[in-house]
């Protein structure tokens, strides 16, 4: 009898776990994705470090993108998403973090 009371448990468990969101199609991939971020954030450091100028900012943002060929929409509407689902962040930051350890040593 307690088998069939936790057996809807059980069940909404499994799938929970087992279900992978999958990226759709109009969000960057992660691959290129994590390049976007590797260039955003080094203009980000660049941006604090070197410059107070709002008009140097944003040139070298549009360069990320323009390096890319992407609009700075079509990285915000991946941002959202990848915010929404952060395991797949996750992994792009993994990555990124393996290449900047790499470039280090």
């Amino acid at each position: 009898m307690s088998f069939f009371r936790f057996l809807p448990i059980s069940i909404i468990l499994l799938l929970a776990v087992s279900c992978d969101v999958r990226i759709p199609d109009n969000v960057i991939p992660p691959g290129k994705m994590e390049a976007i971020l590797y260039d955003y954030h080094q203009v980000q450091a660049m941006s604090r470090e070197y410059t107070s100028d709002n008009y140097k900012e944003k040139l070298f943002y549009s360069y990320v993108f323009e390096k890319h060929n992407i609009e700075k929409e079509e990285f915000d509407a991946a941002m959202q998403w990848y915010n929404r689902y952060p395991k797949h962040l996750r992994k792009i930051y993994e990555k990124l973090s393996e290449r900047v350890e790499g470039e280090i040593e």
